[in-house]
């Protein structure tokens, strides 16, 4: 894997799709099974390559942390990013397909289990809830994602609680549905056509969800995967992470907090790719002009460090090929190490605390 840390220019990133876990009916093994796309490069060089790998990783739950047992990571295509796999796309002589995860048979690893007679009703319920906390905080990302390829102001509006808050890009923070509805109206117009000349898919894989003790409030990081594609200019890749909050109100989940740090890496076209980036300007870009018509609630620079180095911060912006901060929600989930660059709670809560789950009748993560 190389030295710990990325430097100027080099691009490690492995995004991971569709994974499913199987876990073991003793509740103490587990095999996860899914699809990693690597995206890999050095600006240095201008060298950039794809990986298309099937993984399949096993599992085991010691004094009550799950720890990884053993990774498998297979293969599929490696394939030259500047000449393409239809061109020299290469499956390696050696390469092989994991098994698949055997859902219609017996479980993974046999084991006795343990069944408890001293469960109430209550305890039950609530880990009811926390399972459905997962699903729907994971059927709300899909749902926001899908609202932003397809610019659905009211729709996206929607998904968010009464009191709910999202970052629009490089401009600021909006607080409740209506006033998020109309930033989406304000930078995207009203009127627009059903035939576009563009889009920019918003694609969210690899959540990490986190929910609370009474399963009302989660947590999600998710990836960003944005492909664009246009008419008139050249297509382009661009890589960012989102730090969300989720509640339950009045039976039905809802935003309550998006946040996006962007961009962790991008192409100025998908013939350059990420690896033809150049050296940008460290100065703060100007806020987007559709701000002064409709200024939002709280500006990027206002939530001060946290977000002084992406676009619209305090700071210096820092750009690809420069090396972003990595911004984490939670610790480490056996060590309890703090990552280097620790925020938990909604991001701009530090300047807005009455906006924080907290405060607001919900358990913080």
């Amino acid at each position: 894997m190389g030295p710990e840390g990325l430097t100027q220019g080099v691009n490690n990133d492995h995004p991971i799709f569709d994974m499913i876990v199987e876990v073991a009916e003793n509740g103490r093994e587990a095999i996860a099974r899914g699809t990693e796309i690597a995206m890999l490069g050095d600006v240095n060089r201008h060298v950039a390559s794809w990986e298309f790998n099937v993984f399949r990783n096993r599992f085991v739950k010691e004094d009550g942390f799950w720890k990884v047992q053993d990774i498998v990571v297979a293969p599929q295509i490696v394939a030259d990013y500047y000449i393409g796999w239809g061109q020299g796309g290469l499956k390696p002589s050696d390469a092989v397909i994991p098994p698949f995860l055997n859902v219609t048979s017996s479980p993974v690893a046999q084991g006795s289990t343990t069944c408890s007679t001293n469960v109430t009703v209550n305890a039950l319920k609530r880990r009811l809830q926390r399972s459905a906390a997962c699903d729907g905080t994971e059927n709300l990302s899909h749902a926001y994602g899908y609202y932003a390829d397809d610019i659905l102001g009211e729709q996206l509006g929607e998904l968010f609680a009464k009191n709910g808050h999202k970052a629009s890009p490089f401009a600021g923070f909006f607080h409740t549905p209506e006033r998020i509805t109309g930033a989406m109206k304000a930078s995207y117009g009203t009127n627009r056509s059903a035939l576009r000349s563009s889009i920019s898919f918003h694609w969210r894989p690899q959540p990490i969800i986190i929910v609370s003790e009474d399963g009302r409030s989660a947590s999600l990081r998710a990836r960003l995967l944005q492909p664009s594609t246009s008419v008139n200019k050249a297509g382009s890749f661009n890589s960012a992470i989102y730090q969300d909050q989720i509640v339950s109100e009045n039976g039905k989940w809802k935003f309550w907090s998006v946040t996006i740090d962007e961009f962790y890496w991008q192409s100025s076209s998908w013939k350059s790719g990420w690896s033809m980036a150049t050296q940008q300007n460290s100065t703060q870009p100007d806020p987007p002009a559709w701000t002064r018509r409709y200024p939002p609630d709280l500006t990027i620079a206002d939530v001060g460090d946290r977000e002084s180095t992406f676009r619209g911060g305090s700071g210096r912006f820092i750009q690809w090929p420069e090396i972003q901060r990595m911004w984490f929600g939670y610790r480490n989930s056996v060590s309890g190490r703090k990552p280097e660059w620790y925020w938990p709670g909604c991001v701009p809560c530090g300047v807005r605390p009455d906006w924080s789950l907290e405060a607001n009748g919900w358990q913080e993560l």
